[in-house]
């Protein structure tokens, strides 16, 4: 269970930091945590 989780959490660490590096997924995800935020 122990080696699944660590290859888990390589891959969803590569993707995060591949999403960083392009910015695309990062404003859309702030611009729809503002919109959450304002109509809730």
């Amino acid at each position: 269970m122990n080696k699944v989780f660590t290859k888990i959490l390589a891959i969803f660490w590569k993707d995060i930091l591949a999403e960083f590096r392009t910015k695309e997924i990062v404003t859309s995800v702030l611009v729809f945590a503002l919109l959450v935020l304002v109509i809730f």
